[in-house]
């Protein structure tokens, strides 16, 4: 496997369905390299679109022969984490100041665009009050929320 990127970090080629999209997607993410011989890596980046991934997911990659690209495989490890979009439908709100406090509470989040960031859950974290907070700034109309890779840990929350 030779790395796409000349930092730690390689890229790898996510295909598939979004919804959010409605359309067929291709995504590259970041990851590093756990077992080079056999394409194992771990996603060190959020999915953008509704990938069935998640961030530090343990997966397989093979190396299409004719872009060079690593294509995800398949999942050998889920992480537990889990992903969730977030829209901005207010005007007055900024991306950066609705995810700051999920920040502060241990979630990662990603930057998409001035209206659009998505956001990891890690496992050892509760999602029931976070998406209450979410349910609770849908309901006043600042944002529209979609969990497309919600973990069994995270499900049974519901």
């Amino acid at each position: 496997m030779k790395p796409v990127s000349t930092s730690d970090l390689v890229k790898v080629r996510l295909s598939y369905y979004s919804d959010v999209l409605d359309s067929d997607t291709v995504e590259y993410k970041n990851a590093t390299v756990v077992d080079e011989a056999n394409g194992v890596c771990r996603l060190a980046s959020i999915p953008h679109y509704g990938a069935p991934v998640s961030l530090d997911d343990t997966i397989r990659t093979v190396q299409d022969p004719e872009t060079g690209d690593l294509v995800y495989q398949s999942t050998l490890q889920d992480s537990g984490n889990s992903t969730v979009q977030i829209v901005i439908l207010a005007d007055t709100v900024v991306v950066e100041d609705l995810s700051a406090p999920f920040e502060e509470l241990g979630c990662d989040t990603e930057k998409v665009n001035d209206q659009y960031f998505v956001m990891n859950i890690p496992a050892t974290m509760e999602y029931a009050g976070i998406r209450d907070t979410l349910q609770d700034m849908e309901d006043a109309g600042a944002i529209s929320y979609a969990e497309p890779w919600l973990a069994p840990g995270h499900q049974a929350e519901e």
